[in-house]
Protein backbone atom coordinates (compact mmCIF):
# COMPACT_ATOMS: atom_id res chain seq x y z
CA UNK A 1 0.00 0.00 0.00
CA UNK A 2 1.38 3.65 -1.26
CA UNK A 3 2.09 5.76 1.85
CA UNK A 4 -0.97 8.11 3.00
CA UNK A 5 -3.53 5.54 1.38
CA UNK A 6 -6.47 4.23 2.97
CA UNK A 7 -7.90 0.41 2.18
CA UNK A 8 -11.22 1.07 0.09
CA UNK A 9 -14.12 0.09 2.27
CA UNK A 10 -17.37 -1.96 1.25
CA UNK A 11 -19.11 1.14 -0.16
CA UNK A 12 -16.37 2.71 -1.77
CA UNK A 13 -15.44 -0.37 -3.72
CA UNK A 14 -19.32 -0.49 -4.67
CA UNK A 15 -18.52 3.03 -6.08
CA UNK A 16 -15.57 2.32 -8.06
CA UNK A 17 -15.80 -0.10 -10.83
CA UNK A 18 -13.25 -2.43 -11.84
CA UNK A 19 -12.21 -1.50 -15.10
CA UNK A 20 -13.74 1.55 -15.58
CA UNK A 21 -14.95 2.95 -18.81
CA UNK A 22 -15.26 -0.78 -20.50
CA UNK A 23 -18.30 -2.69 -20.48
CA UNK A 24 -20.80 0.47 -19.96
CA UNK A 25 -24.28 -0.91 -21.37
CA UNK A 26 -24.00 -4.64 -20.80
CA UNK A 27 -23.14 -3.74 -16.90
CA UNK A 28 -25.90 -1.20 -17.08
CA UNK A 29 -28.60 -3.87 -18.02
CA UNK A 30 -27.28 -6.51 -16.14
CA UNK A 31 -28.00 -4.33 -13.27
CA UNK A 32 -30.86 -3.44 -14.06
CA UNK A 33 -32.21 -6.48 -14.46
CA UNK A 34 -30.61 -7.29 -11.19
CA UNK A 35 -32.13 -4.30 -9.63
CA UNK A 36 -35.46 -5.18 -10.78
CA UNK A 37 -35.28 -9.19 -9.96
CA UNK A 38 -34.12 -8.06 -6.02
CA UNK A 39 -37.56 -5.32 -5.74
CA UNK A 40 -39.97 -8.33 -7.89
CA UNK A 41 -38.34 -10.85 -4.81
CA UNK A 42 -39.16 -8.15 -2.13
CA UNK A 43 -42.56 -7.37 -3.24
CA UNK A 44 -43.31 -11.40 -3.20
CA UNK A 45 -42.15 -11.52 -0.13
CA UNK A 46 -43.79 -8.79 1.46
CA UNK A 47 -46.58 -10.47 -0.26
CA UNK A 48 -46.04 -13.92 1.16
CA UNK A 49 -45.54 -12.62 5.00
CA UNK A 50 -48.71 -11.18 4.60
CA UNK A 51 -50.43 -14.40 5.15
CA UNK A 52 -48.81 -13.85 8.76
CA UNK A 53 -51.58 -11.70 11.26
CA UNK A 54 -48.86 -10.81 13.26
CA UNK A 55 -46.49 -9.31 10.76
CA UNK A 56 -49.54 -7.74 8.93
CA UNK A 57 -50.51 -5.14 12.20
CA UNK A 58 -48.74 -1.66 11.84
CA UNK A 59 -45.42 -0.82 13.89
CA UNK A 60 -46.94 1.90 15.42
CA UNK A 61 -50.97 1.93 15.66
CA UNK A 62 -52.74 4.88 15.53
CA UNK A 63 -50.16 7.51 14.69
CA UNK A 64 -49.80 9.22 11.19
CA UNK A 65 -46.96 6.51 10.74
CA UNK A 66 -49.34 3.42 10.94
CA UNK A 67 -49.66 3.80 6.96
CA UNK A 68 -47.80 4.57 3.79
CA UNK A 69 -48.94 8.12 2.42
CA UNK A 70 -52.03 8.41 0.28
CA UNK A 71 -53.79 5.26 1.82
CA UNK A 72 -51.24 3.10 0.96
CA UNK A 73 -50.39 -0.30 3.02
CA UNK A 74 -49.92 -0.80 6.66
CA UNK A 75 -46.54 -0.06 8.06
CA UNK A 76 -45.90 -3.73 9.37
CA UNK A 77 -43.44 -5.37 10.20
CA UNK A 78 -43.89 -7.32 6.75
CA UNK A 79 -43.33 -3.98 5.14
CA UNK A 80 -40.12 -3.13 7.46
CA UNK A 81 -38.87 -6.79 6.45
CA UNK A 82 -39.75 -6.84 2.57
CA UNK A 83 -37.86 -3.54 2.41
CA UNK A 84 -34.80 -4.40 4.08
CA UNK A 85 -34.58 -7.19 1.93
CA UNK A 86 -34.94 -5.32 -1.46
CA UNK A 87 -32.37 -3.14 0.38
CA UNK A 88 -29.74 -5.82 1.20
CA UNK A 89 -30.55 -7.76 -2.38
CA UNK A 90 -29.61 -4.39 -4.24
CA UNK A 91 -26.51 -3.61 -2.71
CA UNK A 92 -25.21 -7.85 -3.10
CA UNK A 93 -26.30 -7.22 -6.88
CA UNK A 94 -24.20 -4.24 -6.95
CA UNK A 95 -21.44 -6.62 -5.31
CA UNK A 96 -21.99 -9.26 -7.31
CA UNK A 97 -21.28 -7.24 -10.47
CA UNK A 98 -18.50 -5.71 -9.34
CA UNK A 99 -16.46 -9.34 -9.25
CA UNK A 100 -13.84 -9.44 -11.77
CA UNK A 101 -14.46 -12.54 -13.37
CA UNK A 102 -18.37 -11.49 -13.81
CA UNK A 103 -16.74 -7.65 -15.31
CA UNK A 104 -14.37 -9.28 -17.38
CA UNK A 105 -17.19 -12.00 -18.84
CA UNK A 106 -19.71 -8.65 -19.30
CA UNK A 107 -16.98 -6.55 -20.81
CA UNK A 108 -16.26 -9.27 -23.41
CA UNK A 109 -20.06 -9.69 -23.83
CA UNK A 110 -20.00 -6.17 -25.35
CA UNK A 111 -16.77 -6.48 -27.12
CA UNK A 112 -18.29 -9.51 -29.39
CA UNK A 113 -22.01 -7.73 -29.40
CA UNK A 114 -19.96 -4.75 -31.57
CA UNK A 115 -17.83 -7.58 -33.66
CA UNK A 116 -21.23 -8.75 -34.83
CA UNK A 117 -22.67 -8.23 -38.12
CA UNK A 118 -26.03 -6.53 -37.57
CA UNK A 119 -29.06 -6.69 -40.63
CA UNK A 120 -30.31 -3.65 -42.09
CA UNK A 121 -33.14 -2.47 -40.38
CA UNK A 122 -35.24 -3.54 -43.59
CA UNK A 123 -33.63 -6.69 -43.83
CA UNK A 124 -34.55 -7.48 -40.47
CA UNK A 125 -38.32 -6.13 -41.15
CA UNK A 126 -38.64 -8.70 -44.32
CA UNK A 127 -37.41 -11.78 -42.31
CA UNK A 128 -39.46 -11.04 -39.58
CA UNK A 129 -42.84 -10.52 -42.08
CA UNK A 130 -41.81 -14.25 -43.31
CA UNK A 131 -41.11 -15.58 -40.44
CA UNK A 132 -44.94 -14.28 -39.26
CA UNK A 133 -46.72 -15.28 -42.54
CA UNK A 134 -44.94 -19.16 -42.26
CA UNK A 135 -46.08 -19.36 -38.55
CA UNK A 136 -49.61 -18.53 -40.02
CA UNK A 137 -49.94 -21.06 -42.49
CA UNK A 138 -48.59 -23.23 -40.05
CA UNK A 139 -51.17 -22.44 -37.92
CA UNK A 140 -53.48 -22.78 -40.53
CA UNK A 141 -52.45 -25.96 -41.40
CA UNK A 142 -52.80 -27.37 -37.80
CA UNK A 143 -55.83 -26.18 -37.62
CA UNK A 144 -57.21 -28.20 -40.61
CA UNK A 145 -55.65 -31.41 -39.72
CA UNK A 146 -57.27 -30.85 -35.50
CA UNK A 147 -60.83 -30.72 -37.58
CA UNK A 148 -60.07 -33.73 -40.09
CA UNK A 149 -58.97 -36.10 -37.06
CA UNK A 150 -61.97 -34.82 -34.71
CA UNK A 151 -64.55 -35.65 -37.49
CA UNK A 152 -62.65 -39.09 -37.87
CA UNK A 153 -62.76 -40.00 -34.47
CA UNK A 154 -66.43 -38.57 -34.38
CA UNK A 155 -67.33 -41.08 -37.37
CA UNK A 156 -65.65 -43.77 -35.89
CA UNK A 157 -66.55 -43.74 -32.73
CA UNK A 158 -70.19 -42.37 -32.97
CA UNK A 159 -69.61 -39.95 -29.97
CA UNK A 160 -70.18 -36.54 -30.27
CA UNK A 161 -66.26 -35.03 -29.56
Amino acid sequence: MAEGTQPAGFVAGLKRPYRPGQGGLTRRIAYWTGVLFALWAARDLWVWLQGFAALREAILPGTALARLPLDGPVLGWSLLIAAAAAGAAWVFVAWFLKRPWLADLLIDTETEMKKVSWPARDEAWNATKVVSVTVLIFTAVLMVFDQVIVRLLELLTGLPL
